[in-house]
């Protein structure tokens, strides 16, 4: 999972970057570096957003961003 996510950040596709470095992250709770990386999918998912104007999901992703 975290192996193709990274080919999904790396073209962009930050919905199933974000999808699957949630699952990973299920599976293993306690990796801090999955966890970092699902911060910055997040954070780049909210900047696509924001950059097509929808600023409430942009909100959303920020605010996910802190918590996880």
């Amino acid at each position: 999972l975290s192996r193709r996510a990274d080919g999904y950040l790396a073209v962009g596709d930050f919905e199933r970057t974000v999808a699957d470095l949630t699952e990973a992250d299920k599976l293993q709770p306690s990796d801090e570096l999955t966890r970092k990386r699902l911060s910055f999918a997040h954070y780049m998912r909210g900047l696509a957003h924001s950059k097509h104007k929808r600023h409430d999901q942009a909100i959303a992703d920020c605010v996910d961003t802190v918590i996880t």
